[in-house]
């Protein structure tokens, strides 16, 4: 069915979403049941994020505190499920550089030609603009370690460290048994 401009013209008992759509086509009660479903949707998608947060927080109590405990416990490493399925204990490394530290952290860098790994940025004051073309700079220096950088460089240097000389309070490692399932 065709419409015509007329039938889009509003009269003064139509709405105001009503003068933007043909009569025919809005149906009000179909608007009402939409809006229903998408509040559903809303309380629904809040709920699974909920439970997303609590199962997370349910595989890293058993994969990193219970399970690795008992196989510790009974001295197991590896375990083989009926299925076939795989529970293995691996170390998983944590290391951060808090600011406190971040000058030492880049001194021991730079001693060992690892500087690298370290990002730093010069920010200039914009109210000390006129001092660049004047006698002095005024600057802060910042330095980071992108955590994935950081992680991937201690893993390194703990492999490569038989001797334990690492500076591991330094990086603020953190070794952490975990369990992992594969196939």
């Amino acid at each position: 069915m065709t419409t015509s401009n007329q039938d889009l013209e509003p009269t003064t008992t139509q709405t105001t979403i009503e003068a933007v759509l043909p009569q025919q086509v809005f149906n009000m009660g179909e608007l009402i049941v939409l809006c229903n479903v998408l509040t559903l949707a809303e309380e629904r998608a809040e709920k699974l994020a909920q439970d997303v947060k609590d199962n997370n927080e349910r595989i890293a109590w058993l994969s990193e505190r219970l399970i690795p405990d008992m196989m510790t416990m009974v001295g197991l490493t590896e375990l083989t499920l009926v299925g076939g399925k795989k529970i293995k204990l691996k170390d998983k490394v944590f290391a951060s550089t808090p600011k406190d530290r971040m000058d030492s952290v880049l001194a021991w860098l730079k001693e060992r030609n690892f500087q690298a790994i370290a990002k730093e940025t010069l920010t200039v004051s914009v109210e000390h603009a006129e001092q660049l073309t004047a006698q002095g700079i005024t600057f802060r220096r910042d330095a980071s370690i992108h955590p994935s950088t950081l992680g991937a460089f201690v893993r390194e240097r703990l492999a490569d460290d038989p001797d334990n000389q690492f500076p591991r309070e330094l990086f603020g490692v953190r070794v952490v048994p975990t369990a992992s399932v594969s196939q």
